[in-house]
């Protein structure tokens, strides 16, 4: 399983992947971030050819009960993501695109998600 965030105020089907899109698999998970916190939970359900566009994926969307604000788990998140580029330091310039979190910050967020949220 593999695990993205998009910083956006649209739906998933108007975001871009950024990298290409056969890295994209059934069960990886996205994470929508808007105004400072993750909102829902994303799960891509299938994908019909290797180069799907958005609108090809099944995404089942789980808004979440409690948001997790970013801003209270942000040191965690940056000593995870500390060898590799982190999404949230290019946020401003890179909104609306799905961007890959390494394994180790993905699953530290969906933990986190888990706390207050179930699905």
């Amino acid at each position: 399983m593999q695990y993205y965030i998009v910083f956006q105020n649209q739906a998933y089907e108007e975001s871009r992947i950024e990298g290409r899109h056969e890295e994209i698999s059934e069960g990886d998970m996205i994470f929508k971030y808007e105004g400072g916190a993750i909102v829902a939970v994303g799960i891509i359900g299938k994908k019909t050819y290797p180069d799907s566009t958005l609108q090809q994926l099944d995404i089942i969307e789980h808004k979440l009960q409690k948001k997790l604000r970013i801003k209270e788990v942000f040191k965690e998140i940056k000593e995870l993501m500390n060898q590799e580029p982190s999404p949230f330091a290019i946020r401003w310039t890179q909104e609306n695109r799905f961007h890959k979190l390494n394994e180790a910050c993905g699953q530290f967020i969906l933990d986190q998600i888990r706390v207050h949220n179930q699905f």
